[in-house]
């Protein structure tokens, strides 16, 4: 029996992996019919993604604390951030509003986001920021709520090479795009990875991803409602992940006003925290 929940604004958040799993099975028959009855798509939603990602390089971390804020904003509560950073990976948790239905299918279609249609009470409206972390990683995990997602190199081949089997027109496609080689020519996002019992971990192909996985359970258990994974793929994201993270100031919480604590775990260095404080109309930003 489904238990999804219906928050204030009438939004489906499923509860359980158990619940989501019949809605990302129709999600995922969605897009496979979408590409079968328009191959090109297929091609176009590619490019788009890239594009995508290539344009909001540089704002991960800001992106990643917009979509923060805006999950605080959707419970009207004050929220809660932790940052870890690894050689690894990165690890990002907040409190808010977990992914819904709506959310889910936002990453899987672009320009689609819940959240377009309230454009003055939420700073994001295009679903977009999410793709930035496809810069650092091709592979990220997604635990929230009841949700259980994870992308995976492998498993995005696995449904290309069905769509090429039942496709000729879409082999044809690919193949033109290709030009010889072999990279994956499919946009990752609408093809996730889940299960029906909501565990990845037999579904992970090497440490780092079990290892990120490992520390996106830890941060739910410590009561974070979301937490994104992103194993490092490219030599350059743990720098480019540090570099962004030193060159924040804790009045930055002046400005994600529904933030109230950021936490940062930088390799074995001490824990970084800043806390905005509201006293007699003043607002303050506490640090450490």
């Amino acid at each position: 029996m489904s238990r999804d929940v219906k928050n204030r604004n009438s939004v489906v958040i499923p509860a359980t992996p158990e619940d989501w799993f019949p809605w990302l099975e129709q999600e995922n028959a969605r897009s496979i019919q979408t590409y079968m009855g328009k191959p090109s798509l297929l091609i176009a939603d590619f490019n788009r993604e890239q594009q995508i990602t290539h344009d909001y390089e540089g704002r991960e971390i800001l992106e990643l604390l917009q979509n923060a804020n805006d999950q605080a904003a959707e419970i009207n509560q004050s929220g809660r951030v932790c940052v870890e950073l690894l050689p690894e990976g990165l690890v990002f948790a907040n409190t808010g509003q977990p992914f819904s239905t709506a959310g889910v299918a936002s990453l899987q279609t672009s320009h689609l986001s819940p959240k377009r249609a309230r454009r003055r009470q939420i700073i994001g409206s295009k679903g977009l920021g999410f793709r930035s972390v496809l810069n650092w990683s091709q592979t990220p995990i997604i635990l929230s709520g009841g949700l259980r997602l994870a992308y995976s190199i492998s498993h995005a081949l696995a449904r290309l090479k069905l769509l090429m089997e039942k496709s000729a027109e879409i082999e044809d496609l690919i193949s033109e795009e290709r030009q010889g080689s072999d990279r994956l020519i499919l946009p990752l996002l609408p093809f996730p990875l889940y299960t029906d019992d909501g565990d990845l971990s037999s579904h992970l192909t090497n440490d780092v991803e079990a290892q990120m996985l490992s520390r996106c359970q830890a941060l739910i258990d410590a009561g974070y409602d979301t937490v994104i994974g992103m194993p490092f793929d490219q030599p350059q994201s743990y720098n480019a992940a540090r570099e962004q993270i030193a060159e924040l100031r804790p009045e930055i919480l002046l400005f994600t006003q529904n933030l109230a604590e950021l936490r940062f775990r930088i390799d074995s260095a001490e824990e970084q925290v800043w806390k905005l404080d509201h006293l007699d109309g003043i607002s303050r930003v506490l640090s450490n």
